[in-house]
């Protein structure tokens, strides 16, 4: 998820942090989801995932971590040419989504129940970090459990991300007409109670 950025710059040692935070709600990886879809030649729309990601809830803000070395497209040749032309994993190995989700609010919501909210949020990568707005679901899911899911795409630009020279490396490595720069992305991530 997503939010302003005191955070964005100092990786996954804030986030561990973050995350040890007394009363904090930790993220299920195994139960969560990260999703995006790219488009090439105008036409061939393909979804992808990230396999590893980390996150918590504390205080009023959330925050995930994605390892951008977890991304699978299915192709194994793509992968590395996203870890390596792309995302440069060596350099850049986590992307930083953060976003306001009150505790309290998730703390309120009775088993079964469930808001829809908007979220003014941040996304971080590389040496680059963009605003977000991002409609969401926050839905209790037994005593201990919420999940956080988009209600739609979230559209996020290549070229905001400084993601456009890697993308013209990628489409000109395959032989491409041209990789769409806009890219939705969606997400189902559970967080559990301390």
């Amino acid at each position: 998820m997503i939010r302003l950025g005191k955070w964005v710059a100092v990786g996954s040692m804030a986030l561990a942090s973050f995350s040890a935070q007394a009363a904090s709600w930790a993220l299920d990886e195994g139960a969560s989801s990260v999703h995006f879809v790219t488009v090439k030649n105008a036409v061939i729309a393909e979804t992808h995932e990230f396999l590893e990601f980390s996150g918590a809830v504390a205080a009023d803000e959330a925050a995930v971590a994605i390892a951008l070395g977890s991304v699978e497209t299915l192709i194994p040749i793509r992968n590395e040419r996203m870890r390596e032309m792309l995302f440069e994993v060596a350099r850049f190995p986590e992307a930083i989504l953060t976003a306001p989700v009150a505790r309290e609010t998730l703390e309120a919501l009775a088993p079964g129940e469930s808001v829809e909210q908007r979220l003014r949020g941040t996304l971080s990568l590389k040496n680059s970090t963009i605003p977000l707005e991002i409609a969401v679901r926050v839905s209790r899911q037994g005593p201990e459990a919420v999940r956080v899911e988009s209600l739609g795409p979230v559209m996020v630009s290549a070229e905001q991300l400084g993601l456009a020279t890697g993308v013209e490396a990628l489409r000109a490595i395959a032989g491409l007409n041209s990789i769409t720069p806009m890219v939705p992305v969606s997400f189902s991530l559970l967080f559990r109670a301390p």
